[in-house]
């Protein structure tokens, strides 16, 4: 239920990764090890454009919502594409479900992660 935009996420993710925190290296690290040890069921959203073999640090959201029965579906991470290492967040609403929002999320991961990396290379 929050009311943050994509770049406020992408600050965080941020704060997380860089020594320039306000966070300590500790908390930064207890963090990241939450953040990559995700329950196989909840591997998905923006590690689905991730290298293999790398392991992604994310954070999603899902909800529906009351009034509507739609879905709140987010995710937030730190990826490695194609030997790039991204901070991505990606948010989303009204989707019909919760499969049909994670699906959507992961395609627009999938789409825009390679146009990134080509920008880069």
């Amino acid at each position: 239920m929050t009311e943050t935009t994509a770049a406020d996420q992408v600050r965080l993710l941020t704060a997380l990764t860089t020594d320039a925190s306000p966070l300590d290296a500790p908390a930064r690290a207890y963090i990241t090890t939450l953040m990559t040890s995700v329950a196989g069921d909840q591997s998905w959203g923006v590690s689905a454009a991730a290298d293999p073999d790398t392991n992604p640090a994310l954070k999603n959201g899902w909800l529906p919502r009351d009034a509507t029965g739609l879905w709140v579906i987010n995710s937030i991470g730190r990826i490695t594409h194609a030997g790039h290492p991204l901070l991505i967040a990606i948010l989303s609403d009204n989707q019909r479900s919760m499969p049909t929002g994670v699906a959507q999320l992961e395609s627009v991961v999938e789409t825009i992660t390679p146009a990134v990396t080509n920008a880069l290379n």
